[in-house]
């Protein structure tokens, strides 16, 4: 007998079919988890929450958490500094910055590639010709390059970037299992 059957019977919930009921049901819940309902239902007779607002005013500005730095100030200084080939740094305010392996992308970078020793920035750099490593003798080098070849013991390298100019002395390049350069670096504010 056909339609007899319990499998032959539709199921139906609330009046609907299953498969409608579902698709309700999963509608529901996405409105639910996306917060649509939230704030629209309120128990009958309750009040908003008031709202305080506090403005507190002085005659007085606050100071900043950090005094200004003037142009040509030293920011950062550290000596006798081991940088390793395919190591880099990041030259800025305070001592001696953590070396990384981003040599190539950092201020100042040193690698040896098995000929040469090279100072690499993602900056700029320019050799010192001549004259006291200083601030504004390294403002006024501008012969900029992004690789310094063939670097070299008391050989002083000026860098500008990102709001600073430093210039890096070679104190030591040292050849053996592990490459690197010993410098001695200091950081002043740029205009």
């Amino acid at each position: 007998m056909a339609g007899n059957s319990p499998s032959d019977k539709k199921v139906q919930i609330f009046g609907i079919g299953v498969n409608a009921f579902s698709a309700l049901c999963t509608v529901l819940a996405a409105l639910i988890t996306a917060g649509f309902f939230v704030g629209r239902v309120t128990a009958t007779g309750s009040k908003p929450a008031p709202t305080v607002t506090v403005t507190v005013t002085s005659g007085r500005s606050q100071p900043s958490s950090a005094p200004p730095v003037n142009t040509g100030s030293v920011i950062g200084q550290f000596t006798d500094f081991a940088l390793s080939s395919g190591y880099g740094i990041h030259l800025g305010p305070g001592g001696a910055p953590q070396p990384d392996q981003t040599y190539n992308s950092d201020d100042l970078g040193y690698l040896r590639d098995g000929i040469q020793d090279n100072l690499l920035s993602a900056s700029q750099l320019a050799t010192l010709g001549s004259g006291t490593p200083g601030y504004e003798a390294c403002k006024q080098d501008t012969a900029y390059a992004n690789t310094i070849y063939q670097v070299s013991t008391n050989q002083v390298v000026c860098f500008t970037g990102h709001g600073v100019i430093a210039a890096i002395t070679i104190k030591k390049v040292v050849d053996g299992p592990t490459y690197y350069v010993i410098l001695d670096v200091t950081v002043w504010q740029a205009s």
